[in-house]
């Protein structure tokens, strides 16, 4: 037995076959049937959809909801957004709860032009109100998210260029060069 590969005609007929599945054992499929090594009959490999995680499961709206903080929040203060505190301190918003906002602190330097810039965390948090943070200016090679605007919203981006008052960003899933409001930017930390 072996494989081959329809022609023209029979490529994308869905009775032709890939292989000589009559070489195929109840051993060689596993727990599942149809598919070699399978738990779930109609998979390779045993996952039970695809895409996902290896071995994981597949990627429904409830997978999706559960594995993204932000899913349905349309706010300007996402996870991972840098954000400035009243007192001046900077820090990382981990997680939101109803109007309160969990934040890890760190450690900020005053740049040339007079920005405060957070450096490192320093291991503590705080739990303050959304209402008492904003959000920390990004600079130029920032990693970025749009949080507000109609065009782009939640797209993730490099901050490739600052002209005044805009941010020019060049957006990861499309590269595209776009252009927003230095205030509709959160910087996303990286570590």
């Amino acid at each position: 037995a072996g494989g081959r590969t329809p022609l023209h005609a029979s490529a994308w007929n869905p009775t032709t076959p890939a292989h000589d599945a009559s070489a195929w054992s109840e051993s060689d499929l596993g727990a599942g049937t149809g598919t070699p090594g399978g738990l779930y009959s109609g998979t390779p490999a045993g996952l039970p959809s695809t895409p996902a995680g290896y071995g994981q499961g597949g990627a429904t709206a409830t997978t999706t909801a559960s594995a993204d903080p932000d899913f349905g929040y349309s706010g300007p203060f996402v996870t991972d957004a840098v954000v400035a505190l009243a007192d001046g301190r900077q820090g990382v918003l981990r997680s939101r709860q109803g109007s309160d906002a969990r934040v890890a602190i760190g450690t900020s330097k005053t740049l040339a032009n007079g920005d405060k810039r957070l450096e490192s965390l320093d291991g503590s948090e705080v739990t303050v109100s959304l209402s008492q943070l904003a959000l920390a200016k990004p600079q130029k090679k920032d990693r970025v998210r749009v949080v507000a605007g109609e065009d782009n919203h939640g797209a993730s981006a490099e901050l490739i260029g600052v002209d005044g008052a805009d941010g020019v960003v060049k957006l990861d899933q499309t590269k595209d060069i776009s252009i927003h409001e230095i205030g509709a930017l959160a910087r996303i930390w990286v570590g």
